[in-house]
């Protein structure tokens, strides 16, 4: 073989190269800057339905399962961080004394956007608790029923759980509380006349508990209006 044909050859030859290493493509983060906290919301709710959430609290009397805040507040905090939503919850109480959960969500982006549900405030019943207890148990309480609201969270209904001899002990619990009776009984006998013709009912013992908290709200409002009233005249 002659020179010329070693050249040949060699040109012939392809060098060995090794593969390049292939670039991880991540995911374009998406941005919700622009986003009103309405169209944030129905994304969390939509993300939320998507994850494993597991019902840890158990009513054995009442043969059911249900959410405990814990199964469901992280979930919602680490979907609120990557919407840049913010909550607030706190309680009030009006000029009445009528105690008022509240639970804010807020657009980080535009603070001025803001979601807020509410509902009166219902003692945990917990035997041989302290105050500071009570207390406590009063707020996961009202915080996980918000939540349940605000971020749709399904759960069975506890009635359809209980058989039907057991449900008079279970509906009994749920009427008008001793301090709202107070504060109805305080008010205008007229008012309270119409309001229990409302209601159909022949006392005010026999309100529930969410009929006793409207018609205490509806006082407040009646309240306020006639002192804005006389403070125009």
């Amino acid at each position: 073989m002659d020179n010329q044909d070693t050249i040949f050859l060699q040109s012939e030859s392809k060098p060995t190269t090794k593969a390049e290493p292939k670039k991880e493509v991540k995911a374009e983060k998406k941005d919700y800057t622009k986003m009103n906290v309405y169209q944030k919301l129905a994304i969390a709710r939509a993300e939320l339905g998507n994850r494993p959430l597991k019902k840890s609290g158990v009513n054995k009397y009442a043969g059911y399962s249900y959410f405990e805040l814990n199964d469901f507040i992280g979930e919602i905090n680490k979907i609120f961080k990557e919407l840049n939503l913010i909550s607030v919850f706190n309680i009030k109480v009006n000029d009445l004394g009528v105690e008022t959960a509240f639970l804010d969500i807020v657009n980080a982006d535009n603070p001025t956007e803001t979601i807020t549900f509410e509902a009166g405030t219902a003692e945990a019943g917990m035997k041989g608790a302290t105050p500071i207890q009570m207390l406590g148990a009063k707020h996961t309480y009202m915080r996980r029923y918000l939540w349940l609201e605000a971020m749709e969270i399904a759960e069975n209904d506890a009635q359809d759980a209980i058989p039907a001899n057991e449900r008079e002990t279970t509906t009994k619990a749920q009427m008008a509380s001793q301090g709202q009776l107070k504060i109805i009984a305080q008010q205008d006998p007229e008012r309270v006349k119409k309001m229990l013709d409302y209601y159909h009912v022949q006392e005010i013992k026999d309100l529930t508990m969410q009929q006793a908290s409207d018609a205490i709200k509806t006082f407040s409002k009646e309240k306020k209006a006639e002192v804005t009233e006389n403070g125009t005249n």
